[in-house]
């Protein structure tokens, strides 16, 4: 059974030493890595729910280009293969 490495990815904070260390536990198990956005939206209420809600297509291109550049940077590291959910 393939086992796959789940890795948080934020678009505002550092990832690179999580995906590091994704690919060679994905190396070490035989597994996938599959990437999850994170956001922190703090402590959000109704006001901010709503602004989130209007910003929402803005939000999946930017997930979906940070998954794209996490890709990448998986790919310079090996042969762990990234599942991303598109």
């Amino acid at each position: 059974m393939r086992r796959s490495i789940v890795v948080g990815v934020d678009p505002v904070r550092e990832h690179d030493a999580a995906l590091e260390f994704a690919v060679g536990e994905a190396r070490r198990r035989g597994g996938r890595i599959h990437l999850v956005v994170v956001l922190h939206p703090g402590h959000a209420g109704p006001d901010q729910m709503t602004e989130l809600k209007l910003m929402g297509d803005e939000l999946l291109r930017v997930d979906h280009e940070l998954l794209v550049r996490c890709e990448r940077r998986i790919a310079q590291w090996g042969d762990a293969s990234p599942s991303a959910p598109r």
